[in-house]
């Protein structure tokens, strides 16, 4: 068993080697099944990883007499792995920048309308018309309403980035 296990390491990527020496180790003093994922150097010079299944079985005395088990080739499960990691941390990226254009123009928009709404309070204070006055009080209702949907859209940004506080 020996042999095999330095013979098998040999072909296995230089990075992958401790981790696998580990595992290997701990399903031998433990007597378990060792069943790794690693890189495996082919000769043609590619990268193949491989899903091994192996148990080393002992005679009557304990002492290891042979090494029974099977490799699968998943080289193409861990490519798709390693696609889908890249597009969640593109997708987290874009939800940030989302976040953070939706907070900032949700505060660049309200400095204004609090403007208006605040022209729109002091104005009510003068001797206007009633037509006047009709038409200041939609502006006002269209400014609270427009306020709303900000602080909406700033609540949608922290509940996003969980820093809504209640």
């Amino acid at each position: 068993p020996d042999d095999i296990a330095r013979d098998t390491n040999i072909t296995i990527h230089p990075e992958d080697r401790a981790r696998i020496a580990q595992a290997w180790e701990r399903a031998m003093l433990n007597d378990e099944p060792f069943q790794p994922e690693y890189r495996i150097n082919r000769q043609d010079g590619r990268e193949v990883w491989a899903a091994c299944t192996s148990r080393l079985i002992r005679n009557d005395h304990g002492q290891p007499y042979r090494l029974i088990g099977a490799m699968q080739n998943i080289t193409a499960r861990k490519i798709w792995e390693r696609e889908l990691q890249q597009a969640r941390d593109v997708a987290e990226a874009a939800n940030a920048a989302k976040s953070t254009f939706l907070a900032t123009m949700s505060h660049e928009i309200r400095t204004p309308l609090n403007g208006v709404l605040g022209m729109a309070d002091a104005m009510s204070r003068d001797r206007l018309s009633s037509a006047q006055r009709q038409r200041l009080e939609t502006i006002r209702q269209s400014g609270e309403a427009l306020l709303a949907i900000l602080n909406d859209v700033l609540d949608l940004s922290k509940i996003e980035a969980g820093r809504l506080e209640i």
